[in-house]
């Protein structure tokens, strides 16, 4: 199983556990690029997840230019991950 492959079932697994399901999830073959986007209120929030297992955490709150977060590839950061969106949801 590949970093991406394992940080998508992670990340969806962990949000999962606190009731976060996502809005849309897409899958872009091409680049190996995974996003899990969440909608609540005016807010857009969304996790992509790299082929390289890196991710970001990104979100519109009524701008144009989202404010992102960068997270490595590791189990800790997964769970910093899934604490940033329950955090802006």
């Amino acid at each position: 199983m590949t970093s991406h492959d394992k940080n998508v079932k992670d990340v969806l697994e962990s949000l999962n556990e606190h009731n976060i399901i996502p809005t849309v999830i897409v899958e872009d073959p091409l680049n190996n690029v995974t996003t899990f986007s969440f909608n609540k209120n005016d807010k857009y929030i969304f996790v992509e997840i790299y082929d390289d297992g890196d991710m970001l955490v990104g979100y519109f709150d009524n701008d144009i230019i989202p404010i992102v977060f960068k997270y490595s590839s590791s189990t800790d950061q997964i769970k910093k991950v899934v604490e940033k969106v329950c955090r802006l949801l």
